[in-house]
């Protein structure tokens, strides 16, 4: 019973590690001086407007930061069940399985 409480634990805290560490970066803010020399340069490599470039810049950035709320959201409901469980374990449950 320890050993499985035990890996539920660590793969638990690997998800929230990845999805915390791993989505802190979104590609290029508003006021970056680079952000807007990039979109100039490819542009004008591309022989392209720089308002289609830079839409599409906004539309990953607006997918990451969604993306990044979604696993923001899971990790909440994440942390809200461990607690669930460790409660009812507490009270003399065994571990169920999550939904």
């Amino acid at each position: 019973m320890k050993k499985q409480t035990l890996a539920l634990v660590l793969a638990l805290g690997v998800i929230a590690s990845v999805g915390y560490f791993g989505n802190n970066y979104v590609l290029a803010g508003d006021t970056n001086p680079m952000h807007d020399s990039l979109i100039t340069k490819i542009a004008q490599r591309f022989n392209l407007k720089e308002a289609d470039v830079e839409a599409v810049f906004e539309a990953v950035r607006d997918e990451k930061r969604e993306e990044m709320k979604k696993n923001r959201i899971n990790e909440i409901k994440l942390r809200e069940y461990l607690k669930s469980e460790e409660k009812g374990m507490r009270e003399g449950r065994g571990m169920r399985m999550p939904r």
